[in-house]
């Protein structure tokens, strides 16, 4: 138990420090492998609500995004469905405007007519998704009427983001309160605070020590790992 006792500020350390890995599941795949390959360069879909083809905001944001992209290597490349559109008019197709945009209903404009600009975003990027997508909704604040608010998007970068906050949110926020309240119905259930105080000590021992396994173990915790402490707890 002295030894027990010893270890737990270490153990503290690691459950307060631990790294929160990216949610892409195309990671888990060997190197090498055709399905990874596929998935290494990601994407983001911008746009906003009561978004068109002829909103100036379009062309601001794009310009921006391709300044930022010449300058990082997060961004590789942007395509703007205002510039497709006006290429497809230009071809030897001869499209109308009306008859161009068509084309892109259900790829970069969506049902309901609202266009979107795509972002491709390095490996880099993705594997960085937190600093890509502060760094998207940085540049939607410095175009005019837009800012980061209004700003919506998707795609599997926002999606890798979006799983990792959850996850660490849930892991700092949530574990203290769940354990009291373990606590609480074990006292209930059990009818001897006695016998739950030393149950409830080996499970958070326990649950603390597989915390500090992965930690330094020089591992970390993604979207699945994230019920690692739950599940020894339990």
């Amino acid at each position: 138990m002295a030894v027990l006792l010893c270890l737990v500020p270490w153990a503290l350390w690691a459950v307060f420090h631990i790294p929160i890995g990216s949610a892409d599941t195309h990671l888990w795949l060997p190197q090498g492998r055709a399905e990874r390959q596929r998935y290494e360069d990601q994407l983001l879909l911008a746009s906003w609500e009561g978004a068109t083809l002829d909103d100036p905001r379009f062309a601001r944001f794009t310009e921006l995004v391709e300044k930022e992209a010449e300058k990082r290597e997060w961004l590789t490349s942007v395509v703007s469905p205002m510039k497709i559109v006006e290429s497809l008019m230009n071809s030897q197709l001869e499209l109308s405007r009306a008859e161009a945009a068509s084309r892109l209903h259900g790829t970069l404009i969506g049902k309901s007519g609202t266009p979107s600009i795509v972002i491709f975003v390095s490996q880099l990027g993705g594997k960085e998704h937190r600093q890509t997508i502060e760094l998207v909704r940085k540049i939607a604040d410095e175009v005019p009427e837009l800012g980061r608010d209004k700003l919506r998007l998707v795609g599997s970068v926002y999606e890798s983001y979006a799983i990792d906050k959850a996850a660490e949110d849930s892991l700092s926020k949530l574990v203290l309160p769940s354990s009291v309240l373990a606590l609480l119905v074990s006292w209930f259930c059990v009818g001897s605070f006695r016998a739950v105080c030393v149950v409830m000590t080996l499970a958070g021992c326990g649950q603390l020590a597989s915390v500090a396994v992965v930690y330094y173990g020089g591992y970390e915790f993604s979207a699945v790992m994230i019920v690692l402490p739950t599940l020894v707890f339990m």
